[in-house]
């Protein structure tokens, strides 16, 4: 399911069925143990999946999260990651969802300083969600800004990310 999810994203085509993913979806579910290979499979098939169970499954990741941070960095980093995924996924589809799990993020206690990619990826997405509900030219320079500040960090993978994030959805950075 790991190199079907990545072929998803590389080609837009599907190498599995929906029972499949399906399937995946109810044993991640069941099994609630999140190690790192699972969070890795889960970051890689979000997009297989319809948006209630990315929603649910990304909630899950939410749940446990703070508890990795002190005793997991790595874990800590790739529940985080998966989370965005989540997010992105559902931010791309307009999918209602995704006001309730960012809701849910901002409930949740913040991440930690050294996951700033996820942060400015979250702070993006935030802005892009404000374009996709009321395209005003506030909230497409609020998407804009968000990306200058981006910009100090010198990250191109960060960069890069944004963008792609920008062209999936609204396409108005420049």
């Amino acid at each position: 399911m790991l190199i079907a999810g990545k072929y998803f994203e590389l080609t837009g085509e599907r190498l599995c069925t929906e029972d499949e993913v399906e399937q995946l979806t109810n044993i991640l579910l069941e099994n609630l143990t999140w190690d790192e290979s699972e969070l890795d499979v889960l970051f890689w098939t979000l997009r297989l999946m319809n948006d209630n169970r990315v929603f649910m499954l990304s909630r899950e990741v939410l749940h446990v999260v703070d508890g990795f941070r002190d005793w997991n960095f790595a874990l800590y980093g790739a529940a985080w990651r998966t989370i965005i995924a989540g997010v992105t996924a559902l931010v791309e589809r307009h999918s209602n969802f995704a006001v309730t799990l960012v809701r849910q993020i901002d409930a949740n206690e913040p991440m930690s300083e050294v996951m700033i990619a996820n942060r400015f990826t979250y702070m993006f997405l935030k802005a892009v969600m404000l374009v996709q509900k009321n395209n005003v030219p506030e909230n497409v320079q609020l998407v804009q800004d968000t990306f200058d500040n981006v910009r100090p960090l010198r990250s191109a993978e960060l960069e890069r990310n944004l963008r792609v994030i920008d062209q999936r959805t609204v396409n108005v950075l420049a």
